[in-house]
């Protein structure tokens, strides 16, 4: 009886601090709202939907994905079509999804950048403008880089939160 007594009551403690947080996290939303400044404004509201706060692991995981493969679309389009001679309609490819990949995750691309610039080499080979497509490529490569960032910080951001146990 003691011990069914004493669990009971930390439930009852877990079950009115998750509902604290709950209304700690509305509270801070509503803050973000209110506040009269137009950049804190939308970045709240990004915020809270991009990651409920901090919370949700999937929003940000999903963000990632579909940025790896929007820009490996981006990619695959930017190859020529006259470098067919030196790769495959499948090598190309490839080589848009392992270059999507290496521009995904901040780190990789600097372990091995032979194997990016082999991306590169296929998809670009043959083009006329080769220096200014190999320049849009990079440039698009660095807003990836930021943008996946961003999507794994609260990701990170979404772990150190369910952990959390205060």
């Amino acid at each position: 009886y003691v011990l069914a007594r004493d669990h009971r009551t930390r439930l009852k403690d877990a079950e009115a601090l998750e509902r604290e947080r709950l209304d700690l996290t509305r509270q801070q939303s509503e803050a973000l709202r209110a506040n009269g400044s137009f950049w804190r404004f939308w970045m709240g509201l990004a915020y809270g939907y991009l990651s409920n706060f901090g919370r949700s692991l999937t929003r940000p995981f999903a963000l990632l994905l579909l940025t790896f493969s929007m820009f490996s679309s981006v990619y695959f389009s930017l190859a020529s079509e006259t470098a067919a001679s030196t790769c495959s309609k499948e090598d190309r490819h490839i080589a848009a999804l392992s270059y999507s990949t290496l521009n995904s995750f901040i780190g990789i691309g600097t372990v091995d950048v032979s194997l990016q610039q082999r991306a590169v080499k296929c998809l670009l080979s043959g083009t006329n403008s080769e220096s200014q497509a190999s320049l849009s490529m990079t440039v698009m490569g660095h807003i990836q880089k930021t943008i996946s960032f961003v999507w794994l910080f609260l990701f990170g951001l979404g772990i150190r939160n369910s952990l959390k146990l205060t």
